[in-house]
Order: structure tokens, then sequence, then C-alpha cells
């Protein structure tokens, strides 16, 4: 089972875009943990303390999803269950197909990886269906939270529809693997406010 904070990742990716634009823009990690500590204060939730987020270049054009698994994913065989999950994401499939991969996926990584690393690997699965959900419609069209995310910080609808969400979503999958679902909460929210 998926952690909590994986559970709950569409959940606070609204309640961090309710609250963004009334905080810096500058220092992303900071100011994006601090909107989900809130979160977590007021749903109960433990705060996860230490937790590691990846490193993003400068510019979101820069982002390679494949070398940030290589450089920031410690075992070698959650690389390669992660480059699978990431494949499976940048084939653009509705909802269903896309769910019934991530199923096949998760139950080869069960098989190949340690406890720790399948903990970090199901979270980063869990957090992708949600992306999905969140991001992406079943016709393959942008949700209403696209909306709500483009209105964000005074933005207008087309510049969130010209956000890549599918590699928010493979952002989401890295940031599982790097910590769990926090990290892949924390690696959604960076991606989409890099792409503004």
């Amino acid at each position: 089972m998926a952690s909590i904070y994986a559970t709950t990742h569409n959940e606070a990716m609204n309640f961090i875009f309710d609250r963004l634009e009334t905080y810096p823009r500058t220092d992303r990690e900071s100011v994006v943990m601090g909107i989900y500590g809130d979160f977590c204060t007021g749903r109960g939730i433990p705060f996860p303390i230490g937790t590691t987020l990846p490193t993003f270049p400068e510019d979101f054009k820069d982002v390679d999803l494949y070398g940030m698994i290589q450089e920031q994913v410690g075992s070698e065989a959650l690389q390669a269950e992660g480059r699978k999950l990431i494949d499976l994401i940048l084939q653009q499939l509705p909802y269903n197909p896309f769910e019934e991969g991530v199923k096949a996926l998760r139950k080869e990584a069960k098989g190949n990886l340690s406890a720790d690393d399948f903990s970090k690997y199901n979270d980063a699965a869990a957090v992708a269906l949600q992306s999905h959900q969140l991001y992406i419609s079943e016709s393959g069209e942008a949700t209403d939270f696209v909306a709500k995310a483009a209105n964000t910080g005074g933005s207008n609808g087309e510049e969130a529809r010209s956000i890549n969400w599918w590699k928010v979503g493979g952002c989401d999958v890295v940031g599982g693997l790097v910590s769990g679902g926090a990290g892949a909460l924390g690696a959604s929210a960076i991606s989409v406010i890099m792409q503004w």
C-alpha cells in the first residue's frame, strides 16, 4: 500500500496551488515544502521531515528524466524500474491503459526490488496514477486543475495548456524514487511552477 503522502497527492496539490500566489516564487523548494507543511498540519499527517527533493536544472526545458534517475536515485535496481515507469508515462496513454500498465510494472518491480526500494517505487507509481487523473482527462485534454494552475499568480489559460503535463508526471516519479510520496509531491509542484 502507498504511503499517506502518496495517496493525498491530488488533495495536497490543490492545497498548494490555492495558496501559492501569497508566497514568493523564489526558493521553490522551501515555499512548496512550507505550504505542504501547512497541509500536513491541517490534515493531522506527520510532516515528512528530512524529505529530499530531486535537484532540477534552472530551465525546465533542460530536465532529463532519465538523467535525473541515474544521478539521483540510489540503487541500480530502483533506477531500472523507475526508467520503465517513465517510459510508460511518456507514452501519453489514456487513464485505463495507463493504470493497467502501472499495475503490471508494480508486480514486476516487487520481485526485483528490496522492501525499502519497493516502498519508494510504490509511492512513485501511486503518485503517477494520481497525477494522471489530476492533469490529464480521460479524453487526453487538460483538466480543471490545469486551468486552476494557470490562474495561480495571474497566468492565463494558454500558459497552463503549454505546460508539459506528461513531463510533470515524470518528475513526480523521480521525486518518489528519491524520497517517497512527499518527494513526489514536492517534485510535482516544483515542475509545474518552473513552467509558468
